[in-house]
């Protein structure tokens, strides 16, 4: 599965001192493939690599990639979780205050992925769906990557 093998070469090159340069009139072209719906979803799971390229390059990794983790998704699934766990306790103001808290950042999420794409019917409705539902694969991935490398990486 390809994923971040260009910035591994790159860091390779960065860390060996071998000179990157950037030509104003090269043109790279990649075309946009047409895609399944929900291939976000899918996608998630290369995520596992980051993991992988951040143990091998941390500061570069920060650098260049991901500054920080990814906050928002962990707490999406916090929030979800804390609900699901209250919701039937004695919690019940706990369990408001986290339904909120998820739904506010989720439907930030959604706004974020709506805000330059397409408006038609169907990619709304997709993006909605994954919005829902990528915090939570993404999160799995990037913990599985982080146990499966051995590093400590969120």
């Amino acid at each position: 599965m390809a994923w971040r093998e260009d910035s591994d070469l790159e860091f390779q090159l960065m860390l060996h001192q071998v000179p990157i340069i950037h030509l104003e009139d090269a043109v790279v072209t990649h075309p946009v493939r047409t895609a399944p719906w929900g291939i976000s979803l899918k996608e998630q799971k290369k995520g596992m690599f980051n993991a992988l390229l951040y143990k091998k390059y941390p500061r570069l990794y920060r650098q260049k990639i991901q500054p920080s983790p990814l906050w928002n998704y962990y707490l999406i699934v916090l929030c979800a979780f804390i609900f699901f766990a209250t919701l039937f306790a004695e919690y019940k103001s706990l369990a408001v205050i986290s339904f909120l808290g998820w739904l506010l950042l989720t439907a930030s999420f959604i706004l974020k992925r709506l805000k330059h794409t397409s408006k038609k019917p169907g990619h709304v409705a997709e993006m909605i769906v994954t919005s829902i539902c990528i915090p939570f694969i993404s999160a799995y991935w990037q913990l599985y990557g982080a146990w499966k490398y051995r590093v400590l990486f969120l």
